[in-house]
């Protein structure tokens, strides 16, 4: 990346960050409501906490081993970008647990065919936001490969560990 990078005004920052923080907190909540405290929702709040923290590590791990090339506004905004096409996957997830609690047809977790499509919605998430990440480090010069490596390791490994803590028992949720 030859060329001086412009990067995302600040009011685009902004709005992707706080779009980012809002919409885990409404996923996380969407659980709360649909599905009852004592079931789903721990693992929904412990989804968003181990999110958001990995992300923020992520970070760290992508400037240190890209030595801040080509600038930390370039990653910055590139993660940015990547989340919020993230968030619209976590957004249907909410808008699923919303119309299950506007029905008042909120479903145990006896229904597996729920629960299916809550991971199918997390696991597109985190495709489309890894081929985001993947195509905009070629702007970078980064090898795709070592991009896709940070992305499975640094952010999906630190986010499935901190999941794993979290739901260990005796973890306060």
């Amino acid at each position: 990346m030859t060329e001086l990078y412009a990067g995302l005004s600040w009011p685009k920052r902004f709005t992707m960050g706080s779009s980012a923080i809002l919409g885990t907190l409404l996923y996380a909540t969407s659980f709360y409501y649909a599905y009852g405290i004592d079931s789903i929702a721990p693992i929904a709040k412990a989804v968003g906490f181990a999110s958001g923290i990995s992300w923020v590590c992520f970070g760290l791990i992508l400037l240190k081993i890209t030595q801040s090339k080509p600038s930390l506004w370039f990653w910055a905004d590139t993660c940015l970008q990547a989340m919020t096409r993230g968030m619209w996957f976590l957004y249907g997830s909410a808008l699923i647990n919303g119309l299950l609690v506007i029905t008042r047809q909120p479903l145990p977790l006896k229904h597996p065919e729920w629960l299916l499509a809550h991971f199918s919605l997390l696991f597109l998430s985190d495709l489309t936001m890894g081929y985001f990440f993947t195509q905009q480090t070629k702007k970078a010069n980064l090898n795709p490969g070592i991009a896709i490596l940070l992305w499975v390791l640094g952010l999906n490994g630190i986010f499935t560990l901190l999941l794993f803590i979290q739901l260990k028992p005796g973890f306060p949720l």
